[in-house]
Formats: C-alpha cells, sequence, structure tokens
C-alpha cells in the first residue's frame, strides 16, 4: 500500500515490528524479502513515485577536498533510489577485496566472498540478471563458438573478468510501459509487488529527520519523520534499518545527537570517515592495435545466452600481491578520433547507395584518402569476417576504475547550511592518497608491457607526470561506499557483521555504507546481496 506521508495527521505515532528508511534498492529488497511474512513493514520514502525537484534539493551539500559532482545529482530520492539513471552493469567483489592485504591499510571484510556466495546467488534474479556465471572460465566454450577469445595475456599479471548487465525482459517491459531503459528500475518493476502487499506500508514524501534512542543510546524508540508542507510524525518499531545512501545514512546517524553529542554510532569517530567511490580516469590511455586479426568484441557489451556479458582486464591477484596494488579493472571503448575515416567512408557509401550527390562529397572523401589502409581493412573484416563494428576500429580508450585505498580524512559531516526541513545538510570532503594516485601509473604501464609482449598492440598511456595534476584526472563513478563501515572490533567499524549499529541493539544498516573496502565492481549486486542476509537475520530476531 502506498500512502502520501503529508496527509498524516500530524504527530501521530504509527507502529510496525519492523520500519526500513530508504526505498531504493536496499529498502526494496529488504521490503520483497518480507512479503510473505505476517509482521508489519513500514517502508519510509523521501520522494514520491515521480521526480520532483523541491524533495530532490534535500540532497544539495557541500563539497570540499577533490573536485566532485554536486552532491543534489549523485542520489536521486524517489522510489527506487538511484536505479532511476542505473546503467545496470554488476558483479560480485572478488574474494581478494573480503581479505585483510598488508599493503592496504585498514581492510578486511568480517567474512569471506564464500560466506556472501549464496546470498550473491539469490541477488541474481532481484538485480533482473541472467545465469550466475562470473567466471570467464563459465563462458568460455560459449565464446569461442562465437569466435571471441580474450587477448592471450599471462595469467600471472592479467585476468580477464566478467561482468553483466541488468535488463528487464519482453514481459516486464510489456507490464511495466513507463520502463525506458534496459537497465532494472526497482521502483518500477516492483511497484505493484510493494503496493499490493498486504504487510507493507509504503510512505512517501516521507523523510527521517532523527533517531531517537532511549536514554542510555542502546536501542531506538522511534524515528521522527518530516514533510516539506510541514506536517511532522513518528514511526514506532521494534527493528530499525537505515537503508539511503552512504552520504545520508552518515548525515542522520551525525544529526541523531540528542543523547549521543557526536551522533549515534561515533563513539570513535567513525561515522562518516571511509567514504570511498571508484576513482575512475575515462581516457586514461589509448590502445592502437597491431593485429587486426584479433578478436575484440568480447570487450563490448554481448549477448550469450540470454544474459548480457561486458569482459573487463584487471591485474591478477599474484600481480596485485606483487606490485602492492589495489583492486582496478580497464575497460575498451571504440575511440571515435579513429573512426573519423571510416564513418566518412560510410557517409559516402550510403549516399552512392541512394544516389544522393547533390551535396559536396570533397571533405568526407579527403578523410577516407588520409586512411586508406584502415578502411581497406574495415571492408575486409566487415565483408569476409563478417566482423563486428567493434572488431573493425583499430583505436581504442582506455577507462581505468579502481578501489580506493580506505581513508579516514575522506569523509561525510554536516554543513553549517541547512535545508527546507531546517537540517544541516551534508558535507563532503573526498580525498585521495598517494597509493590511489600510483596504481593508475603502474597498472597501465604494466598493461602497456604486456600488450606489447604479445604483440597485441601498443598503448598509450595518457597520464600527468606529478601527482597533483594526476588527481585532477580522477573523477569518481557516483557509487559512493564507506562512512558506516563493517567491522567486529566497535573500534574499526560502525556496525558489526550483520550490519547492527555497535551499541545499539536494534539499528542496523543495509547500504553500500557499511563496505569496508569497494574493489573495482560496481556495488548493487552486493548491496543487494547483503541486504537479502540482513532480511534473513531480521526475520530470525522477529
Amino acid at each position: 500500500m502506498f500512502i502520501d506521508a503529508r496527509s498524516v495527521d500530524p504527530d501521530k505515532v504509527l507502529e510496525a515490528e519492523l520500519c526500513v528508511v530508504g526505498g531504493g534498492a536496499a529498502g526494496i529488497t529488504l521490503a520483497k524479502e518480507c512479503l510473505n511474512d505476517s509482521f508489519r513493514v513500514i517502508l519510509l520514502e523521501s520522494g514520491g513515485l515521480k521526480y520532483d525537484k523541491e524533495t530532490q534539493a534535500l540532497s544539495a551539500g557541500e563539497v570540499a577536498g577533490h573536485d566532485y559532482y554536486p552532491l543534489v545529482t549523485a542520489r536521486l530520492r524517489l522510489l527506487g533510489g538511484s536505479t532511476n539513471h542505473w546503467n545496470g552493469f554488476c558483479l560480485p567483489l572478488d574474494a581478494s577485496d573480503f581479505e585483510e592485504r598488508e599493503w592496504v591499510k585498514d581492510s578486511g571484510w568480517p567474512f569471506g566472498r564464500s560466506h556472501l556466495e549464496p546470498f550473491y546467488q539469490r541477488a541474481q534474479p532481484i538485480c533482473k540478471l541472467g545465469l550466475y556465471r562470473y567466471d570467464y572460465q563459465d563462458w568460455e566454450a560459449e565464446e569461442k563458438k562465437h569466435g571471441q577469445a580474450p587477448f592471450p595475456m599471462a595469467t600471472h599479471r592479467f585476468i580477464t573478468t566478467v561482468g553483466q548487465s541488468s535488463h528487464v525482459g519482453a514481459e516486464a517491459v510489456k507490464a511495466f510501459a513507463s520502463v525506458g531503459r534496459e537497465a532494472a528500475k526497482f521502483g518500477e518493476i516492483y511497484r505493484q509487488e510493494l503496493e499490493h502487499a498486504p504487510s507493507i506500508q509504503t510512505y512517501l514524501y516521507a523523510n527521517v529527520v532523527e533517531v531517537e534512542t532511549n536514554e542510555s543510546a542502546s536501542e531506538v524508540r522511534r524515528v521522527r519523520v518530516a514533510c516539506l508542507n510541514g506536517n511532522r510524525f513518528w514511526i514506532k518499531a521494534k527493528l530499525f534499518v537505515l537503508a539511503t545512501c552512504a552520504i545520508q545514512n552518515a548525515r542522520l546517524l551525525l544529526l541523531s545527537n540528542r543523547r549521543q553529542p557526536t551522533g549515534l554510532g561515533n563513539q570513535h569517530d567513525l561515522v562518516g570517515r571511509y567514504f570511498m567511490e571508484h576513482p575512475t580516469i575515462p581516457g586514461a590511455g589509448q590502445l592502437m592495435v597491431s593485429d587486426p586479426s584479433l578478436s575484440r568484441g568480447i570487450y563490448e557489451r554481448h549477448l550469450r545466452e540470454g544474459t548480457r556479458l561486458t569482459c573487463l582486464i584487471a591485474p591478477a591477484p599474484a600481480a596485485q600481491r606483487k606490485d602492492k596494488l589495489l583492486n582496478c579493472s580497464i575497460r575498451l571503448h571504440q575511440d571515435p578520433e579513429g573512426l573519423v575515416a571510416i564513418r566518412a567512408f560510410k557517409r559516402i557509401a550510403h549516399r552512392l547507395r541512394g544516389n544522393d550527390v547533390s551535396g559536396d562529397l570533397s571533405k568526407d572523401l579527403i578523410k577516407v584518402v588520409a586512411d586508406m589502409d584502415g578502411v581497406a581493412r574495415h571492408i575486409y573484416r566487415r565483408v569476409w569476417h563478417k566482423a563486428s563494428e567493434f572488431e573493425t576500429a583499430e583505436l581504442y580508450k582506455l577507462t581505468y576504475s579502481a578501489e580506493q585505498a580506505p581513508n579516514p580524512s575522506s569523509r561525510v559531516s554536516l554543513s553549517d547550511e541547512k535545508d527546507a526541513l531546517d537540517q544541516p545538510r551534508a558535507k563532503l570532503e573526498w580525498r585521495l592518497t598517494e597509493s590511489d594516485l600510483r596504481n593508475a601509473r603502474v597498472v597501465l604501464q604494466n598493461l602497456g608491457e604486456e600488450l606489447g609482449r604479445i604483440s597485441v598492440g601498443r598503448v598509450k598511456v595518457e597520464l600527468a607526470d606529478e601527482d597533483e595534476t594526476l588527481s585532477k584526472s580522477f573523477a569518481g563513478s557516483w557509487h559512493h561506499m564507506g562512512t558506516t563501515r563493517m567491522s567486529a572490533d566497535p573500534k574499526k567499524g560502525v556496525v558489526d557483521k550483520n550490519c547492527r549499529v555497535h551499541g545499539i541493539g536494534n539499528l542496523f544498516i543495509a547500504s553500500s555504507s557499511t563496505f569496508p573496502t569497494s574493489g573495482h565492481a560496481n556495488p548493487t549486486l552486493t548491496i543487494v546481496a547483503l541486504t537479502v542476509r540482513l532480511a534473513d537475520h531480521l526475520k530470525k530476531l522477529l
């Protein structure tokens, strides 16, 4: 059932067994996992079913440190959260991402990848993904049938890793005509389930502004909900889950400082710290291919057995240990500048086929003549080898994306500026370290050496020499992690292995804000897997 929070009686106290704050991927997954249970669930979503500017403005905040996107654009406030502008790319974290690595300070999860494996499998259909296969070996035979193979790199240096893209099937598209993208928007594909679930009440335009505890701050009693029309009321429950993003989860804990002056769960000054992104360099280098006969279509998105795949290049675990590297990946993209002559040739051919010779063809002819060899190779491979458009390109851009070294100085705190609900806005200080900067150089240099060794081609690395200049090359990937990190030791984390806030018996967090380290994988699949795991735990408690 959907209820407009603006219509609730002022100062009313609503009750449920479970209160979930946030209607994005985590909050909707948690609600879905409780669909067949008898206990009552209240799901609180800041926005409505559609985007609205006034609600979105609540996400605005201050940015300091490294250049970052305006916070008002970095997350969406409507049902489904940021899955509404999600590109759908998913893969699990690697086994090494969960391990304590002596060269990565503050690394290590309270459990390993094998523990999370069954929850990853359950998360797969929720994210509308295909077969649960992320090892390249699982796809190798199928790829060979289509004449595809990764570059033959030394496996102790680089590996091929497989990612999948979420997509809604024909049946879902028919049922939800508003689904405009292939990626699964949680608020649309699960809207009917939430709307008709008898035990779940979803309140829209409901903004939580305070988590109220007992005198000792050992238990949450209720949360305060505020609406932009001035209405305010309370939610009382047995268990509470914060399922917003890394910035807003930290902000809400810091705002809830009535019993603990520094904020809930912040006895050791960890709430908001260790904010992580995936530092990305879209134009980190170029690959000029030497051997045009090599298959390269495996590195673009392609369909195998109903599953949309994209292969990435990543440093092998052995190479990470040897060179003390952070986990990262390299993606190949067609370089538009490298296709100038081919595109000019296509325009000429298209006009000639239509007997259209009215315009001036001289500019395109000059471009074709300037790269006759490239055009000839393109025609030969397209006609005789049936190669894809991707494979006929000779120049590729390399996109570098990495985990961020855990850094307590990279953090979320409260700003002096207030929002429309009279609450301090968030302040983000995204700060990279020397290891983040070094990593990009070493990995790209190693990749260039390896591709040259096997005669794939030459890599031109396009990074500045000075660290200060290099740091300006990094962009974020819109992936917010950390800020309420997980650790068995309260002095090293905000939540325990069950995602319960240390010291508070009934407050949990479902979000990438709990990640101790980020790996290079997009976080959504891991968020959903952790939420499914949390749902099992909460149902046992209830």
